[in-house]
């Protein structure tokens, strides 16, 4: 937080902490920084005082689904900015693609297996989706796909979906 401070920073945004970073926020906030707060972990009794929250486990918070990990959290933030940006046209008008946000899905089913979710029904198709035949391969870092393709391994813990 230093260093980002240091270079200018105007936004920290946390994956998968930060709910009950109450100094780390209050600390960023001291320097001018607006703190975005991306969680999946239980909240305590005080929350610190971020700009902003998103965690599906807030007392306020309606998602249905209370089991997502941390890049899962941050996976569907993402979905909801694109759709609010798309919606604005705001694509349009700097003259860029949407992004496929589908290019992703191999690290969070890789990030929704490693943290040990229950694979509920939200997590189980995050999980499909990045297995099935239509999910984007990226060679370059190795898609849950491809690593299922070129390993022709099926581990014991692979979902069976």
């Amino acid at each position: 937080m230093e260093q980002a401070a240091a270079r200018g920073a105007e936004l920290i945004m946390t994956v998968d902490n930060g709910v009950s970073s109450i100094a780390g926020v209050a600390a960023a906030k001291a320097k001018g920084m607006q703190v975005l707060v991306t969680d999946h972990h239980l909240p305590g009794d005080t929350l610190p005082d971020a700009d902003a929250m998103v965690n599906p486990n807030l007392h306020a918070c309606d998602f249905p689904s209370k089991a997502l990990c941390g890049v899962g959290v941050a996976f569907y933030l993402m979905l909801a900015l694109r759709a609010t940006l798309r919606q604005s046209n705001w694509f349009a008008e700097q003259g860029i693609s949407e992004p496929n946000l589908a290019e992703l899905l191999d690290l969070v089913a890789l990030g929704t297996v490693a943290d040990v979710v229950a694979l509920d029904g939200n997590n189980r198709i995050l999980v499909h989706q990045a297995c099935s035949e239509f999910a984007p391969v990226n060679a370059a870092r190795g898609s849950v796909r491809w690593w299922k393709w070129r390993t022709a391994i099926r581990p014991s813990w692979w979902p069976a979906i």
